[in-house]
């Protein structure tokens, strides 16, 4: 299995909790190899449709809006969960957590931490995944936040796996 890592700083969670910003963005994420190879669907669905932990429609809003405008620029359209080549969830942590779904060992993730999984409808298993953690400063302009909210989610689909390519098609 391909792994990645990089770092970004995001922190909705601590914009949601009207927490600081400062520090380095970090990033992860990791992927299988035949995902790699053969590329995704070009369509996807979003499965819980609102995260549970998302007390601020404003935070949710902003989270989908920015991960659907990274899918479209990568050629990818938001579909029924039906017909969708893969799905997408997020998840955004308020108090350290481990992440038991990812490893028998889990994984840490602090607060702020941004955790989107693209998963294939027909095992439920997550073929890819990305965290983005950070901190905003409760005094940061709201302008300014947003920008590192959308740098991050950026970050983050940068390493995400390519769309599925047809033969003979010129994309």
């Amino acid at each position: 299995m391909r792994r990645f890592v990089w770092s970004l700083g995001v922190g909705i969670m601590a914009w949601a909790a009207g927490c600081s910003e400062g520090g380095p963005v970090q990033v992860e994420a990791r992927d299988g190899p035949a995902i790699r190879a053969e590329g995704l669907e070009t369509r996807y669905a979003w499965v819980h449709g609102r995260d549970s932990t998302v007390h601020n429609a404003d935070v949710h809003k902003l989270v989908v809006e920015t991960i659907e405008r990274e899918l479209t620029k990568k050629g990818f359209e938001k579909g029924d969960t039906a017909a969708a080549g893969f799905w997408i969830e997020y998840h955004l942590t308020r108090d350290k957590e481990t992440d038991a779904s990812v490893s028998a060992h889990g994984i840490e993730h602090p607060v702020g931490t941004v955790v989107v999984r693209l998963l294939d409808p027909a095992s439920r298993r997550v073929i890819w995944e990305a965290y983005a953690t950070a901190r905003i400063l409760s005094n940061a302009p709201p302008d300014e936040r947003k920008k590192r909210v959308e740098e991050g989610v950026h970050r983050m689909f940068q390493r995400m796996p390519p769309r599925r390519v047809e033969r003979g098609s010129t994309n």
